[in-house]
């Protein structure tokens, strides 16, 4: 998956768990979420 002119932060703490912001997901034409799963339809 390659997506471009996406903004994008790299937090210098370091997490847990990836994150991905809205200006990412809003390049989808859904997602879904279900416990720990993500699903992004294109």
């Amino acid at each position: 998956l390659t997506l471009k002119n996406v903004g994008a932060h790299v937090n210098e703490g370091g997490l847990d768990t990836p994150l991905l912001g809205m200006s990412f997901i809003s390049r989808f034409k859904s997602f879904t979420i279900d416990g720990d799963l993500l699903t992004l339809e294109y």
